[in-house]
Order: C-alpha cells, then structure tokens, then sequence
C-alpha cells in the first residue's frame, strides 16, 4: 500500500471526547464563555423583537380587516367630509376611528390608550363589540348610538379589579371623567396580541370626553366581498376630495421599525460584543488543548494521521464546544430575555412611543442566528491553533514551548497589521449613512477593535521591560521578577489573554465615554432650554397612542394663569407628531413673542435665538432641529415643505438647533403660523416665567389654588431636569449591564490562558520548586503574570476606548440619531474600570495559581 494510512474518524471523536471529559472544568469554563455570549445576543434580538411586535400587533388589532385609512396628512379629518364619503358605501364599510391619550385616576397611574369606533358598523370592532354586550349590564345601543362606556382587555380589568357595571375614573387631557365598563374583551382571535392597555367606547362618546366633537383622526375602510383593495382605492380618487388621501394600515408599523432602527441596531451591535469576546477564549481553549496535546499529536502524525486530520481533531472540539455553549446560551438567553424586554422597553416608551409590553414573544429566528453565531465563531476562532498544530513537525510539537517559540519576533508585524486595519477603520468612518444605517461607522468599529487587538502582543513585550525595570529598582520580591518574565516569555498565549480583556476593556471604556460625554451634553442643553419657573402638563403627558395623539389643555388656561401674582409671563406650546419622508417627526408650536422676551436656545451656528424667535412670530418660518437637518438633508435658508390641512406649504429654515428629546426630529414654529395652517387652539403644555425675585414656593401655591381641580400637573424645571436625566441614565442602563458580560467572559479567557503556561511550564516550575521556591512564591509569580495580564489588557483598552469613543460620538451617533455630543473623558470611571480589570484579573489567576502550587513534582519533571 502505498501513501500514509489514514487514522480511523471514530478514534479521531475518541480523542476529543476524552480530552474533553478529563479536563471537565476548563471545559466547562470555555462551553460557559460561548453561553453567555450567545444568550446576551439571542435576548437583546428578543427584546427588539418583542417591543416592536407589541406595537405592531395592537395596531393590527385596532386596525382590522381595513384595507385602507383615509386621513388627512399632518391634521384631522373634519367631521362635515364624512358625508362626502357616502358613495364609497356600496364598496366599502366606513368606519371612523378616534384616539386620545388617557391615565387612569389613581396613585400609580397608567396610560391608558383610548380608541372610539362605530361599534355597529360590520368589521372586527363588531367583533369586539358583540362579544362584550352580551354580558353588559347597561342598555343596549340606542339611536344615537352607544352610551359613553368602555370595553376594556381581561388584563386590564384583572389588574384594576373591574367588573361589567364598574366604573373606571380616567384623566383624559385635562378632564376628570368616570366611565362605566360596559364590557371585557373576551380572549380570541381578534384580540390576539391586543396591548392590554388599550380600550374601546364609541367614537361619538370618545370625541365629547377628549374635547373633539368636529374632528377623527382617520377613517377606516374595508372592502366588501367581491371587492379588491385596488378598486376601493380607485373608488376613493374618484370622488376628488381635496385635503383627504388614503393611506395603508400597515405604515404605522412600518414607520415605528423605521423609527426604531438606529436604536435597535446599536443594541444589536453591543449585544454581540460578548460573543466577540467569546471567540478569543474559544481560541485560548483549543490553544490549550494543543499545549496538553502536544505528544498525542506527535505520536498521530508518526502513526500516519494526515494533517488535515489533526486540524479536524481540533475543529472537532470547537465544534461541540461551540455547540453546547450555543444550546446552554438559548436557555440563558430565554431567562435574560425578560429583563432585557423589560430594559429596551423603557427606553422605547421614553424616546420613541408608548407600548405595553407583556410576555417575550418568542420567535424562533433569534435562537437560530445566536446558536448559528456561536458555532461559527468556535470554529473560526480554533482555525488558526488548529492549523498551527496540523502544519507542525512531529519532532518539534514534542518540545515544550514550541507553542511559544513559533511566535517570537512577530510582534511588530502584529502591531503594523494593526495599524493598518485602524487606519482603514479610519477610510470606513468615511462612509456617509446615507439614510440608512451607519454601516461604514459599524465597520469601522469592527475594525477598529480588531486593529488595536492586534498591538496585544507589543504591549505585552513593551509593558513587561518596564515592568522588570522597576521591579529591579525597588528590590521587590524575586517570584514578582520571575512572573514578569514568565509574562514577557508567553508573548503568543498571553497577547491573546491581553487581546480579550482589551475587547471588553475598550468597548466598557468608549461607550461610557460616550455615555458620560453625551450626559454633560444633555445637561448643558435641558439647563439651557427650559428657562420657565413652572410647566403645566395634562395628567396624560408623555402618553402618545400609536397614531400620535397628544393629551391638551384647556386653551383658555393660560389666561387664566396669566394673571396670578408673580408671574410676569405665560407661554402657551402645541406638539403634535406629522409624517414626513416615511416617517413621523415632530411638530412644535411656541408663541415666539414670549420666548423672544425669556427664551433660549442652543443653536448649531452662530446667532441670536431671541432674534430669530422675533423673526419666526407670525411667519411662515421654522427653526429645525439638527437630528432633522441631518436625516433629511436640510440646511438654513432653504424651504421645509410640510404636510398641513390646506395641503403641502413651504416653510423658510431660519437656523438649525439642538435638541435632545428625541431623534425623530423637530420642527418648531410660531404657534399664530401653526393655529392659521391647522386651524388648531389646542396647547399641550404652558411654560411660566416668574417676576424677578419672585418667591417659587410661594408662586408655586397660588399657581395650584388658580389651577383649583383640574387634573394637571404643576412642575418645576429643575424637577424636568431631573426627570430627563434618570430617563437618561435608564436609557443606558442596559449597555454597562452588555459589557459586564463581555469583561465577565474575558476573565475567563485569563484563566484559560494561565492554566495553558501552567501546563508549559510544568517541568519548569518543578525545577524552580527543587532549589528552593515554595508553594506560596509559585502562586505568587502565576499570579503577578495575571496583573500584568490585566493591566496590559486596561492600558489597551483605554487607548481603544478613547478611539471607539470618538467613533461612536463622531459618526455612529451622528448618522444614527443626529446628535452632536461634545467629547469628555471620565476620568474617574475609566480609572475604576482599569483599576477592576486588573483586580478582576488577578482573581482569576487565582485557580491556575493554586493549581501550580499544588503540582506534584516527579509527575511534572516526567511530562515537562
């Protein structure tokens, strides 16, 4: 027979079965690396899943069967075009929907989201509304309609203790009413995924309580049997109503994904950084298998084993490793899952709109990328030591240290490998978003993390010579000196250890940087923009249903607060959401006369606010915020066609400002511009300026006894102030919570590491145990290799965290959510981080350590 035999495959798995098995706890440690890895990233893509399904399922629910909503772009539909619609009857069912933000009047308010339909008109509302009057105690329909009443979820009434013939005391606007439950939704089909927090009454009813009886939000309507949606859309042009246009039911959703894909791409991003992570201990664990293996692999090669067997043996390994850890992280991932959904739902309702999140939803498609994720990576990161290990001689993989000894004098082409890939991480900044996800800037992250990994192994050789340089000067113990050159010696093993630790290091680093920075940014602009002593807001504010409806006040209160002593001025503001390009901004109507006199901004450009306040009072001017004229490419000087009533009308730019409350972007005009092109008295907060040397405590007493009953909040700017800040600081609560898991995973790498130069070392640390280094002083120097370790892998970290920093703030943030953030390093939090990593990391040399001390002697000079 001519050629090498081959090895038999079962005896290959053998192999790595029992290496496995025998070496349960650094097994155990690397198959935990790989789990937590892959449940951080299978429970952030369930909790995106999960808050973005939430809404999109209740605005299907509310929606129906309606294959088209007639609307009116930017405003509502005036009650008097109803009629117009009438010829649309024989193709259709017309139903008018209406929607107000609404608390429930008690001590731990809820928002509620109110819809009014027609109750009896044919569709999945008939659905609703048949099933809940047959156990309704009030009377049937008459007439002129259903009373004013409520079909509320079976979660919303468990929770509240309701029951049909209750009464539920709600705060819509700035009104207090008491409606009777006229019936609870059964559980089926047409509620299916129904947010709980949602309620139904009848559109007529809703429009006397919300103060709207000329105006719905749209109409919703369904074809008859027979009847495509395209011909019910050609019915519609037919009539040529000017100011009402169709739109599709599914572009709520579509605009909430649309809103919602900058922040739920960057949390995509962070989540995977753990399973990054991962990949280095993969690569230290099949690094440590070669070590350990090293005669087994020498004996398979003289035996006749091939070299891509050897490779295979290795890839083998990774394989089941990154298996196992992938199926132990869904179940991870599954438990993680509830707290994330809850974390990201926060933050949603906080920036972006409300929604009642309940269960997980779970959607197989993020178990199968997460386990899909973690195998790959295994096998990625095993390629290079196992095709190390396949192209070695047998005679040299005999030798200890060959491991080692195969890597010396290529630091310097690591670290000019390094600087190449920042430098093209630096071409990839470059990339313009252009509407779309910043993919040039999450390139660029990649490679930037990927570069400076590479500087590991020169950061391990410069930091150990300074080491040895001042540990001789201060005459430090000897097992400290050993442990430098140990460190210095094991540049391959330990620069990945370093390369690890240095991930999650700079990742912690450079987005706390840009956390902290983005905090003072924040609290510079709130302190700036919010110059009233006092702000009056409905007991709703904050609460926006699905459609955009806004809780108001009374337009006779500023009037009315006007004249309490000690106010010298009032300001009267409406907001309100418009669609723009495909997704929703925001619209913001202020008397410019006032703020002229007491306002302030922070403008992008240089200029005066209160002069540009004066020039947009009673004109067809606008002030944009910079999320705004980043996104849709508007500039100072040029026209912002918007959606209005009477139709699409230019609006002059005037400047560009900061603004912070949200990405969405804003639009803020005069709101004499805005009553005259909407034709719209509502205000939705009222902002007091206080006399000179006024007493707030006092003032703040005679504001409440001129509010007398109304159910509406009376608030201090400093405690808005404060308010913006925790909704900031839980904002980011979940991004340190990533990271702790991607550090938490590299410590294990450390372990790994040290255990893998334990193993090398063994007939060396036997010999140093024979003349004279005891037990302690062996622990000692494996254990002054792990500090060197971490403070190699902080002092990495810090100069990629500053790099990332400066990405993330510069062009991820800008292109995601057009913010521009001023750039400040938080000392004190860097320092603790460096300062915990190298703790962190001399804990984890603990157990290689102890296992070193511990090493029999005549079995470690017979293996060495």
């Amino acid at each position: 027979m001519s050629g090498r035999a081959h090895l038999p495959r079962l005896l290959l798995l053998a192999l790595v079965w029992r290496h496995l098995t025998r070496h349960r706890l650094r097994s155990a440690l690397t198959v935990l690396g790989v789990a937590l890895g892959v449940a951080v990233a299978v429970a952030v893509q369930l909790a995106n899943g999960t808050a973005l399904e939430a809404f999109a399922r209740t605005a299907r629910a509310v929606a129906g069967p309606a294959a088209w909503q007639v609307v009116v772009p930017g405003g509502e539909v005036p009650q008097a075009l109803v009629p117009k619609l009438r010829p649309l009857l024989d193709v259709a069912t017309v139903s008018p929907v209406l929607e107000a933000a609404a608390v429930t009047a008690e001590a731990a308010a809820r928002p509620v989201r109110l819809v009014g339909v027609d109750l009896l008109a044919p569709g999945a509302f008939r659905g609703y509304a048949s099933a809940a009057a047959g156990a309704a105690r009030s009377a049937p329909p008459t007439d002129q309609g259903w009373p004013a009443g409520l079909w509320v979820t079976g979660e919303a009434a468990r929770q509240l203790r309701l029951s049909v013939g209750g009464r539920l005391a709600l705060l819509v606007n700035d009104r207090r009413v008491e409606l009777p439950v006229l019936g609870i939704l059964p559980s089926g089909p047409d509620t299916a995924g129904l947010d709980p927090w949602v309620a139904f009454l009848d559109v007529a009813a809703l429009q006397e309580v919300a103060g709207r009886t000329a105006s719905l939000d749209r109409l919703d309507l369904t074809p008859r049997e027979g009847v495509t949606p395209e011909a019910l859309r050609a019915a519609f042009e037919a009539l040529h109503l000017p100011g009402l246009s169709l739109a599709d039911p599914a572009e709520a959703t579509r605009s909430a994904e649309r809103m919602l894909a900058s922040f739920r791409m960057n949390l995509m991003a962070l989540s995977f950084v753990a399973l990054v992570v991962g990949s280095y201990l993969i690569y230290n664990a099949v690094s440590i298998s070669v070590v350990q293996r090293r005669r087994e692999v020498a004996m398979m090669r003289a035996l006749g084993a091939l070299r891509r067997q050897i490779f295979g043996l290795f890839a083998v390994e990774a394989l089941l490793v990154g298996s196992v850890g992938g199926l132990l992280g869904l179940g991870l991932g599954s438990v993680l899952a509830r707290a994330a959904v809850a974390a990201v739902a926060r933050t949603v309702d906080a920036l972006y709109v409300d929604t009642s999140v309940g269960a997980v939803a779970w959607d197989p498609v993020p178990f199968a990328v997460g386990w899909l994720a973690g195998v790959v990576l295994s096998l990625v990161a095993s390629a290079a030591p196992a095709l190390e290990a396949a192209s070695t001689a047998p005679a040299l993989a005999v030798r200890a240290g060959s491991w080692e000894s195969a890597r010396r004098g290529r630091s310097g082409r690591w670290a000019l490998l390094g600087l190449g890939l920042v430098a093209l991480a630096g071409a990839c900044a470059a990339i313009p978003a252009q509407g779309g996800p910043p993919w040039g800037g999450y390139a660029a992250a990649a490679l930037l993390v990927l570069g400076a990994s590479f500087w590991a192994p020169l950061t391990v050789e410069v930091l150990s010579v300074a080491a040895e340089w001042v540990l001789a000067r201060l005459a430090l113990p000897a097992p400290l000196l050993l442990g430098v050159r140990n460190f210095r010696r094991a540049v391959g093993r330990n620069g990945v250890a370093v390369a690890a630790l240095m991930v999650g290091a700079a990742m912690t680093i450079g987005v706390a940087t840009m956390v902290g920075s983005f905090r003072g940014t924040v609290t510079a602009w709130i302190e700036t923009t919010l110059p009233g002593a006092f702000y009056v807001n409905p007991a709703a504010a904050g609460t926006t249903s699905g459609f955009g409806a806004i809780a108001t006040l009374d337009p006779a209160l500023p009037a009315v607060l006007r004249r309490v002593a000690g106010v010298v001025d009032v300001e009267a503001f409406r907001e309100r959401v418009l669609p723009y390009a495909g997704v929703a901004i925001r619209l913001g109507a202020a008397d410019m006369a006032v703020r002229a006199r007491h306002g302030a901004m922070v403008l992008r450009d240089a200029g005066d606010p209160r002069t540009l306040f004066a020039a947009c009072a009673g004109r067809d001017r606008v002030l944009v915020s910079e999320a705004l004229a980043i996104k849709h490419g508007v500039d100072p000087g040029e026209d912002l066609v918007l959606p209005t009533p009477q139709g699409p009308h230019p609006f002059r730019v005037l400047a560009v400002y900061h603004d912070y409350a949200s990405d969405q972007g804003y639009v803020l005009m005069d709101r004499e511009t805005y009553r005259r092109w909407w034709r719209d008295d509502a205000i939705t907060n009222v902002a007091i300026y206080a006399a000179p040397g006024a007493d707030r405590e006092a003032l703040r007493g005679r504001l409440r006894q001129a509010l007398g009953v109304r159910p509406v909040t009376l608030v201090s700017s400093e405690a808005i102030r404060q308010q913006v800040m925790r909704v900031f600081d839980d904002t980011f609560a979940i991004t340190y919570a990533l990271h702790a898991v991607s550090i938490t995973v590299s410590l294990l790498g450390v372990a790994g590491t040290l255990a893998a130069l334990v193993l090398e070392r063994g007939r060396e640390i036997a010999i140093q145990r024979q003349v004279g280094l005891q037990r302690r002083q062996v622990a000692l120097m494996v254990m002054a290799e792990a500090g060197l370790v971490g403070l190699a892998g902080a002092v990495l970290g810090v100069l990629g965290g500053g790099l990332l920093a400066l990405l993330l703030i510069e062009v991820i943030n800008r292109q995601s959510f057009g913010w521009s953030v001023g750039f400040a390093i938080p000392w004190g939090f860097v320092g603790g981080t460096v300062a915990a990593v190298v703790g962190a990391a001399v804990l984890a040399g603990w157990l290689p350590a102890r296992a070193a001390a511990r090493a029999r002697l005549a079995e470690a000079m017979r293996d060495g």
